[in-house]
């Protein structure tokens, strides 16, 4: 879940990053909402590995990693 949701937040920054010097538009208001589910995604896994002294995690925590996953995924690809 760690390295999910670091490769999330780093080829994102990078990817927008790379738009700018090609002179390409960037939908802001886009990219913030994205910004703002992976950082709420990024917390939450720092929070259950950090809390990892028990074999498994809570019970929301797996669910709730998910559907943030699958929300980011259905803003990069539906909103345009």
């Amino acid at each position: 879940m760690m390295h999910e949701a670091w490769t999330m937040l780093v080829t994102g920054i990078l990817l927008v990053g790379l738009q700018y010097p090609l002179g390409n538009e960037v939908n802001n208001a886009k990219i913030s909402v994205k910004l703002v589910v992976l950082v709420v995604l990024v917390v939450l896994v720092v929070i259950a590995v950090a809390n990892r002294k028990r074999e498994s995690v809570k019970g929301g925590v797996l669910p709730a990693t998910g559907g943030l996953t699958v929300v980011n995924v259905l803003l990069a690809t539906v909103w345009r």
